[in-house]
């Protein structure tokens, strides 16, 4: 679909409109469409169409001043919209693509050095955004991105859709955010013209912010020190006040504390936050900070990071502080590797190390390039042909203590609005029906049962579409969507022929392809034999196994590079 010389492939749902992935002249953007006010469309009676053309213009407008805003800023921390238009009479606003990202996971398990680092990013960014006057109003690691360049880690502030000027804090509709970082002033400031309003601020940022920067160095969410009280703005509304513990080094503890206090006016400003990091300044009194005035934009460079944190950008990696070993590779316990081959062959382009806080099982959270995002264990990595069991994998014990990390437990229902959420070991094969005829797609049954899926049965006939059964629940996707989402493969190739059949267990490669077949693997995947075939004269190869391998798949025809991928064919 191109829309305005931007290629998209599909749109997924947000809260305020829909979001898409796009490329344009070889690079990738990030397209938002607002559906809060549209434009009305010509069909509409006259007095409609004034009251909602007067809504969408007021809207738009008001988009236009914040970006601008931001525009002005110029400086990559606070991530500024490139292109606006107008398409399918919603507003669309187009930021460039960021790669690189860490999730809360990744960044707590960096070297505390690195991690100080990162938080000045944070200070920094935030300082510049209120040096504007401008309050995003929805700080949570979500819309603060910590973003890897090389070894360097540093924060980027995006998702404006709740922001509003300072000196709109009275007369701005509704307060947004998320209920757990939102400030207790924001969260009782009533509509617009409360007397509420007046404690609003770029302060009221700063005690978002604090929330976001623990969880990014701990791992997990902070201890209100209430029972049966998880948000923090519950805490201070009911007269308490809010503790960082020695798991935070000084000084940085003490500045979360700070930007934590209860009233607003006694927080510390993201620029005087930033200036004691870089050792400008100590730690102000409870009175040195203010709402009322913006703070100064801080310095372009922040100052010359410690010998410690140099040495660990100088390495050239980022490390595990629990066993050492890079984020991007496989549990040590695990005793597998990862196969590139197998990660492009699915559309994966990261897989990075998660663990279940709760009950210690070890994950990969492995994310598309279309965006979405999903959490495997080492078993199912194996069945998808991204990963295989190490060649090297010591047989000698390893320590299991790993860095505490907060992730959602595994669960099974994959969300249709968007990226397929984390998903259960599968109990079952995936059965899978015969598409409705004349789609041109083949169920990839691997990728469904490695991903939790039991079941896919034809739907509705008028629609063509199916259901992917996952325990009780389903997910409907039309063919082209199951494709998108990797569950199932376009069929381009004419079925084969002039087959020569062979016993599996012998070498029954085309001549020039070398190696031997596997006997172990071809037992252990249930294979029952490897079938040469001519395919439009090229030479390949037919898998026929039991239905209970993941492998089933009767009209699957495999290159020589695929077999060996798959480690049926050894050297």
């Amino acid at each position: 679909m191109d829309i305005n010389g931007y290629i998209v492939k599909a749109w997924s749902n947000a809260t305020s409109g829909e979001v898409a992935i796009c490329e344009k002249d070889g690079k990738q953007y990030f397209l938002k469409r607002y559906n809060v006010a549209m434009k009305p469309h010509d069909g509409c009676s006259p007095k409609l169409k004034a009251i909602k053309e007067k809504d969408f213009n007021r809207f738009v407008d008001r988009r236009k001043l914040i970006n601008k805003t931001i525009a002005a800023i110029g400086d990559p921390s606070v991530v500024a919209v490139v292109d606006t238009f107008v398409h399918d009479n919603m507003f669309v606003e187009v930021n460039e693509f960021l790669t690189g990202i860490m999730d809360v996971s990744q960044v707590s398990r960096l070297p505390v050095a690195v991690k100080i680092e990162a938080m000045k990013s944070a200070f920094r960014a935030m300082a510049l955004l209120h040096a504007a006057t401008l309050i995003h109003s929805d700080i949570k690691p979500a819309n603060l991105p910590f973003v890897r360049e090389g070894s360097v880690v540093s924060a980027r502030i995006i998702d404006f859709d709740n922001s509003y000027m300072l000196s709109e804090k009275g007369t701005v509709k509704a307060i947004g955010g998320d209920n757990y970082f939102v400030a207790p002033e924001a969260q009782t400031a009533g509509p617009a013209g409360s007397p509420g309003r007046d404690k609003l601020g770029l302060n009221s940022d700063v005690f978002s912010l604090a929330l976001t920067l623990y969880e990014y160095f701990t791992g997990k969410k902070l201890d209100t020190g209430v029972p049966g009280v998880t948000e923090p703005w519950q805490v201070i509304v009911a007269g308490k006040t809010l503790k960082v513990g020695s798991e935070i080094p000084e000084p940085l503890r003490s500045i979360l504390e700070k930007m934590l206090a209860p009233e607003a006016c006694d927080r510390i400003s993201a620029r005087e936050a930033y200036d004691i990091m870089c050792g400008a300044s100590s730690l102000p009194s409870a009175s040195a900070s203010s709402t009322a005035a913006a703070p100064s934009a801080p310095k372009a460079a922040p100052a010359a990071p410690s010998a410690s944190a140099s040495a660990a950008k100088g390495s050239g990696k980022l490390v595990d502080p629990d066993d050492g070993l890079p984020f991007d590779m496989p549990w040590r316990e695990d005793g597998i590797e990862f196969v590139p081959e197998g990660f492009s062959l699915r559309g994966f382009v990261t897989a990075v190390r998660k663990m279940d806080s709760a009950s210690r099982e070890r994950y990969y959270k492995v994310e598309t390039v279309r965006g979405f995002s999903r959490h495997l264990k080492k078993e199912q990595l194996i069945a998808l042909g991204c990963a295989r069991p190490a060649a090297s994998a010591a047989a000698t014990p390893v320590k299991t203590e790993s860095p505490a990390t907060t992730v959602a437990k595994p669960v099974s229902k994959p969300d249709d609005k968007g990226a397929t959420p984390i998903v259960a070991t599968p109990a079952t094969h995936c059965e899978v029906c015969e598409p409705w005829e004349g789609d041109p797609i083949e169920f990839d049954v691997a990728a469904l049962t490695g991903l939790g899926f039991v079941r896919v049965e034809r739907n509705n006939a008028e629609r063509r579409d199916y259901k992917l059964i996952y325990g009780k629940n389903y997910s409907v996707k039309s063919s082209k969507k199951c494709v998108e989402e990797g569950y199932a493969k376009e069929v381009v190739l004419a079925p084969p022929h002039g087959s020569a059949v062979k016993d599996c267990g012998e070498n029954v490669l085309w001549e020039g392809d070398k190696g031997t077949i596997d006997p172990e693997v071809v037992k252990r995947l249930s294979i029952i034999r490897i079938i040469r075939c001519e395919v439009d004269g090229k030479k390949r190869y037919r898998i026929e196994a039991e239905k209970t391998s993941d492998y089933y798949n009767p009209e699957a025809v495999l290159d020589y590079g695929s077999l060996k991928m798959l480690g049926i064919i050894k050297d």
